[in-house]
């Protein structure tokens, strides 16, 4: 499959964003901004756009903000709307490499007629019985609209009703290989271990323990092992081997990182408040790494950032080795937001000078 390398974002109606137009991205983002300018919407938005044909993510975007209960009575589909003002669509048009570009629409359906057909599930078999007429008279829906640039459009749509959520319409990731890393947690340690057999696979354990080492200097060595009957990573940091979590929240999340990035291979990696746990003191050797992982994977990253010592962090790395670096603030003025990028030479005057750049 050809490679799809995002260069820009055009957003109406979503979230914080009225209109809001993004571009000059590059291989390596760092977003900054105030609270609340919208730097962890600008990753959900480019997170719906990587698989603008499943009508799960929307869904997907509000549990990660805590918003878990799904109810056609109390629907949380409203809030990824502007002002939660449904009637104009969300869309987002964005542009790749090649200006290949395609765009994606995001509409609310606050009821449906009668005779909607059974909702079908092109991913795996769902339910086939018939639905109820007050299953579909109680039922809301989100309807998302892909349109490639060289192609017709593909509906497809989520349906929650009292009995759950359905959907309909073919499935397919436009941007494979791809990860939405949040501000905490990490994903199942059989995940995890399925990640690290896979870099094991390349005979890239040895680079990943290397990089490690820059966070935890003591480390000898990791393998796969099993504990109480699952297979996750261990560690040695002179103390025999043990579950890597318990080395400490640093370590745990540049593995966690480390790991996603190699599983993207080709693809994108979102990654939401990117100096979450890591100690000003190695921050520089968190980013040389994510930058050492995002080149040899062929990887996009996009992270956000509150740090301003994990900025210059940043910008010291990037001045330093041979990474497509771009630094981005956005700025909210009342209904107006914009992203601004920074030039190169506006980047070192910025770690020259301390000029304040978040």
């Amino acid at each position: 499959m050809e490679r799809i390398f995002i260069t820009g974002i055009h957003v109406k109606n979503f979230r914080v964003f009225k209109d809001l137009d993004a571009t000059g991205f590059g291989r390596v983002n760092l977003i900054t901004g105030a609270n609340n300018s919208g730097k962890t919407t600008l990753l959900e938005a480019l997170f719906l756009c990587l698989g603008p044909t499943n009508p799960i993510l929307p869904l997907n975007v509000n549990v990660r903000r805590g918003l878990t209960r799904v109810s056609p009575r109390q629907s949380t589909i409203p809030y990824l709307f502007h002002k939660t003002e449904v009637v104009e669509p969300v869309t987002f048009n964005v542009r790749t490499w090649g200006d290949q570009g395609y765009s994606l629409s995001i509409e609310f359906l606050e009821s449906l007629p009668i005779e909607f057909p059974v909702p079908g599930n092109e991913i795996g078999e769902l339910d086939s019985e018939p639905m109820a007429a007050e299953d579909l008279q109680e039922s809301v829906a989100v309807r998302l609209t892909y349109t490639p640039h060289d192609g017709p459009s593909h509906p497809s749509q989520a349906i929650i009703s009292t009995r759950g959520v359905s959907w309909q319409g073919r499935t397919k990731d436009v941007i494979p290989n791809s990860v939405f890393l949040p501000v905490e947690g990490v994903p199942s340690l059989e995940a995890q271990a399925e990640r690290y057999s896979s870099l094991d696979k390349e005979d890239r354990v040895p680079v990943f323990e290397g990089l490690l080492r820059g966070i935890e200097p003591d480390l000898k060595r990791t393998s796969l092992a099993i504990e109480n009957e699952m297979a996750m990573i261990h560690a040695d940091a002179g103390f025999g081997l043990v579950p890597l979590t318990l080395l400490g929240s640093g370590v745990s999340r540049l593995a966690y990182i480390l790991l996603a990035l190699a599983n993207s291979q080709n693809g994108i990696a979102l990654i939401d408040e990117v100096e979450n746990s890591f100690h000003h003191s190695v921050m520089h050797k968190a980013w040389s790494a994510i930058a050492r992982f995002a080149n040899t994977h062929d990887c996009q990253v996009f992270a956000t950032t509150h740090s301003r010592e994990f900025t210059s962090a940043a910008l010291r790395v990037f001045k330093e080795e041979d990474v497509d670096f771009r630094l981005h603030r956005l700025e909210r003025r009342g209904e107006k937001t914009s992203l601004f990028t920074f030039e190169r030479d506006q980047l070192d005057a910025a770690l020259t000078t301390g000029w304040e750049v978040r």
